[in-house]
């Protein structure tokens, strides 16, 4: 007699064949690992908001501003999808305001940066203008001891209720690499050019220009004359430029490529835990100064097809891929650590 009980309807069961359980083996441990990385995910994300909630519960001053960055996203979908899925809520939690320039072609990072650089060199010298104007009206008021003081301008009053057009500190940030390279390019270009005088724009029209690389010509009315690009155009220290950031999304191409991203798909939680870190940074305001090895942040994981066919036959420039900078420039940034 039996030591167990005799359960009918085991009587007729068997195991799968062998494929079923091949097939059964593998999708189970596909969706048990697939399930463990969406865990660690959601508990990576909910300690990078109870970390950034400290800066969120700080109180902030009547007159003071709730901190601002301005985000570039690479016109990609990936890059999109990793600032949706790996920034947004960290910069949430922490209460961070922020603009999204989601750009919808090539080089328009690159063209809201540089004017955005020709405003902030604008405001220095109608800074640098004003103070004088001041001076001069202060030592002709001295000699009156009955003059009124001066009653703040129109223009003064919506300065302070919607703040200046370029201030240093709103930190730019990069989302891909594609943005990365956009963004010290058009610092670089807003450095060494000058804004074309509406003026000049009307009787010349279509102006011939250099981006960056001098044998290749384009035609924009917007950007500067080849001759106004030079050193001299530089700012002095006074100048101070904002904060830069470069978050990491991977635009793997290729069929070659494939299984990496099928590995990456279910092994987010790496890559969420990297830009979270950044972003961590970004929030608390961690700095040091650029180097070299900086510009190529993320250049082994976002290279074009063509940028590998470059650097498979060894070529020095790889088309698309260069950051052109000063020198001068370079050593004045700095990047959130």
């Amino acid at each position: 007699m039996s030591l167990f009980p005799t359960i009918p309807f085991l009587k007729s069961w068997k195991l799968p064949s062998r494929n079923w359980l091949i097939f059964i083996c593998g999708v189970s441990s596909i969706s048990g690992y697939t399930a463990y990385d969406v865990y660690q995910c959601k508990q990576l994300e909910n300690d990078f908001k109870f970390r950034a909630k400290v800066i969120a519960n700080q109180p902030l001053q009547p007159s003071g501003r709730v901190r601002k960055v301005i985000v570039f996203v690479s016109p990609t979908e990936l890059a999109r999808w990793s600032f949706k899925r790996h920034v947004k809520p960290i910069f949430d939690a922490a209460a961070l305001d922020y603009d999204l320039f989601d750009a919808s072609r090539p080089g328009r990072i690159q063209k809201a940066v540089r004017e955005r650089i020709w405003d902030g060199k604008d405001l220095v010298k109608e800074e640098h203008a004003k103070a004088l104007e001041l001076a001069e009206e202060e030592a002709k008021r001295r000699k009156f001891w009955f003059s009124l003081p001066k009653q703040p301008e129109e223009e003064d009053l919506i300065l302070r209720a919607n703040g200046p057009k370029y201030s240093d500190q709103v930190g730019l940030i990069a989302v891909g690499r594609d943005a990365w390279r956009e963004l010290l390019n058009g610092i670089n270009e807003g450095c060494m050019g000058q804004r074309i005088p509406p003026k000049i724009v009307e009787k010349v029209g279509v102006i011939p220009v250099n981006i960056g690389n001098e044998n290749d010509k384009k035609c924009d009315p917007l950007l500067w004359v080849e001759p106004l690009c030079s050193e001299s155009n530089i700012p002095d220290k006074s100048f101070l430029f904002p904060p830069i950031a470069y978050i990491p999304s991977k635009n793997l191409e290729g069929l070659k490529n494939i299984p990496v991203r099928l590995w990456d798909w279910i092994n987010e939680r790496k890559q969420k835990k990297i830009a979270g870190e950044l972003a961590m940074q970004v929030v608390f305001e961690e700095t040091r100064n650029i180097n070299e090895n900086d510009l190529n942040l993320g250049l082994e994981f976002e290279l074009t097809s063509a940028a590998r066919s470059a650097r498979r036959l060894g070529k020095d420039e790889v088309p698309g891929e260069t950051i052109m900078i000063h020198k001068n420039i370079l050593e004045r940034l700095r990047i959130y650590l």
